[in-house]
């Protein structure tokens, strides 16, 4: 009686079981085809040579990987083709803070079809971003939060990535490795990862800057390594630049730490098709205005060696002079004939009135009496010693005479002379 209790048992398990599956009565006695007992994808690392019977091991329900496009919707490129309006994420170094480097070069290549919406983090916090900047116009736009800072690194930007990496982000680019050395990029470049993967599900790419010009170490295949072994995909600049020999064009010597413009617009162009497999016309490259950069806190700001010679300036490019100078033109033989000015009369002039002098009186011409000084008598002298007399004059004026007045006009009388060598002689 039990055994025919098991029976009926067993029986109506089996039915219970073809009921709710497709399964008939003879799959139910096939151990090899049982079903599995786990969900989700196994493991790539499962060995195949290991036993069927062994246990499984039960896996979580799969969860959004970044750059896995889910099976209900379109990926990055199809999205882009689409006209749907996406938002940009740029997290780096000063290799993208200048208006004239690749982050703008960008978005100014997005800005010929698109309206372009571009944000960077303010001078006084660079934690915050900006007032944006209107690139382009278009029916779609694309969003572009340049967190590209002087100096920046990968923990810096891990540990603010809040702040940086709006909600509703289609994109992260993340681009570093001038402010790094081989001794610190990997580490930060895994703190930076795995924030990335706790707080977004977009899409990541590491870029491979191009090689530096300034002597220092270069990370360059440090950077693809970590990339490969992290499983993060790459957007190689380093491997275009070297191919097309770029490296000494476009990578400056004065400014070792980022390109000039024709290399910020192959950058640009390079991320463009590699972030969403379009090739866009290349924009003609142009000097924007001039802001002031962002820069991390002085405290976490690194410092880089100084190299103690000035970098060579190149000097101006020489014009030869033409082979062919321009005929000799001599001046015409004959001058032209001169002509004179008109002539212009002058204007009559009026000659000043006269008038008549007033009289004047003239001087007296005949001089005032004038008092002759007194006359002394002359001491006696004795004689000469010598026996010299002089001769008599015959001149011997009467001190008490009259004195007539003199006259300038008047001569001089013939015995004047005479008197006066008189007078000399008795002195």
């Amino acid at each position: 009686m039990g055994l025919v209790i098991i029976l009926v048992n067993i029986l109506l398990v089996a039915v219970l079981v073809m009921a709710t599956s497709s399964r008939s009565v003879t799959d139910l006695f096939k151990p090899d085809d049982a079903a599995p007992t786990s969900q989700g994808p196994q493991p790539d690392s499962v060995d195949d040579t290991a036993s069927r019977t062994a246990t499984p091991t039960l896996m979580p329900p799969p969860t959004a990987d970044m750059n896995t496009a889910t099976s209900d919707g379109p990926d990055l490129s199809e999205r882009f083709e689409d006209g749907e309006d996406l938002t940009i994420v740029v997290l780096g170094d000063q290799t993208g803070t200048d208006p004239a480097d690749w982050v703008r070069a960008w978005a100014e290549l997005l800005a010929t079809e698109r309206t372009v919406e571009y944000l960077t983090p303010t001078a006084s916090d660079p934690t915050e971003y900006g007032d944006p900047t209107l690139l382009g116009e278009g029916e779609s736009s694309v969003s572009i939060f340049n967190a590209s800072l002087v100096g920046g690194t990968p923990d810096y930007a891990a540990e603010r990535i809040g702040a940086y990496v709006p909600s509703g982000t289609d994109v992260v680019l993340f681009n570093f490795g001038r402010s790094n050395t081989d001794e610190d990029l990997e580490s930060d470049l895994d703190e930076l990862w795995s924030a990335l993967q706790d707080t977004t599900g977009a899409e990541a790419y590491a870029v491979v800057q191009p090689p530096r010009q300034d002597g220092a170490d270069q990370l360059i295949d440090l950077t693809r390594e970590w990339a490969q072994d992290s499983d993060v995909p790459v957007i190689d600049i380093a491997e275009v630049f070297e191919g097309e020999d770029l490296t000494e064009l476009t990578v400056s010597t004065r400014d070792p730490l980022s390109v000039n413009l024709a290399g910020a617009a192959r950058w640009a162009q390079i991320v463009q098709v590699e972030t969403f497999g379009v090739e866009l016309a290349p924009v003609e490259p142009t000097t924007p205005p001039e802001i002031l950069q962002p820069t991390l806190p002085t405290a976490t700001q690194p410092t880089e060696e100084p190299t103690g010679e000035a970098p060579p300036v190149d000097p101006p490019p020489y014009t030869p002079p033409p082979d062919d100078p321009p005929p000799y033109t001599p001046p015409p033989d004959d001058p032209p004939p001169y002509t004179p000015p008109p002539y212009t009369p002058p204007p009559p002039t009026t000659p000043p009135p006269t008038t008549d002098p007033e009289p004047t009186t003239p001087p007296p011409t005949t001089p005032p009496p004038t008092t002759p000084p007194p006359t002394t008598d002359p001491e006696p002298t004795e004689p000469d010693p010598t026996g010299f007399d002089p001769e008599p004059t015959g001149f011997d004026p009467d001190p008490t005479g009259p004195t007539d007045p003199f006259d300038p006009d008047d001569p001089l009388p013939p015995s004047m002379p005479h008197a006066i060598l008189e007078l000399l002689a008795r002195l």
